[in-house]
């Protein structure tokens, strides 16, 4: 355990208890012999299938509802034995095929808890991470080999990626115009906080 961040911990620990209440089905996963590292440079949450890496920042600002979702998400992650089921495929198109397996799961079958942000599409629901992968990746290698841009989010217009400076992170979901501030000096914000199979494409293009 991290010292640092004992009090930290143990309130992640008492969130993850909770979910047994929600979704008794998890009960014997948190007997797993599973580590809990928290810190301010990882994303919200991953695991490796051996340690929960939280970030405590990203973590505080969730609502409670949010955190059971996260926790159920990563222990999904877990018994479904993802990062076992990797193998040789591309490690990022995969983790994105993991997340919209889990996600429709979640989002669909348990509506009590609410997803904070993350990767949704009812075109995945009832399919395997498999084949959720398959779909990904043949559509990106298609789109590579015929040099199909990515589609904003926003005017769904086509553009391209080098339209951007370096400044800019490579999950681009908005067109250069789209992604400018209005009069007011806020950018156009999305409508909710799912990701779905289009702008999941165009941020692993």
């Amino acid at each position: 355990m991290n010292f640092n961040y004992r009090k930290e911990i143990g309130e992640i620990k008492r969130v993850f208890s909770s979910l047994v209440l929600m979704a008794p089905f998890v009960y014997p996963l948190l007997a797993l012999p599973i580590t809990i590292t928290v810190g301010e440079k990882y994303p919200l949450a991953a695991t490796n299938g051996i340690t929960l890496f939280i970030n405590i920042e990203k973590w505080n600002k969730l609502t409670f509802k949010n955190k059971l979702f996260v926790a159920l998400h990563e222990w999904m992650h877990i018994a479904l034995m993802h990062s076992k089921r990797l193998r040789t495929r591309n490690r990022k198109i995969f983790n994105y095929a993991c997340d919209f397996s889990i996600n429709s799961m979640i989002q669909t079958d348990l509506k009590e808890f609410e997803m904070p942000i993350g990767l949704f599409d009812l075109c995945y629901y009832n399919k395997s991470t498999e084949e959720i992968y398959k779909d990904l990746d043949d559509e990106i290698k298609f789109r590579q080999e015929n040099n199909i841009k990515p589609i904003c989010i926003t005017c769904k217009q086509k553009f391209q990626k080098e339209d951007y400076s370096k400044v800019y992170s490579e999950d681009i979901e908005k067109c250069p115009v789209c992604l400018r501030p209005t009069p007011d000096g806020n950018s156009i914000k999305k409508i909710d906080n799912r990701i779905k199979r289009e702008e999941a494409i165009n941020q692993l293009m």
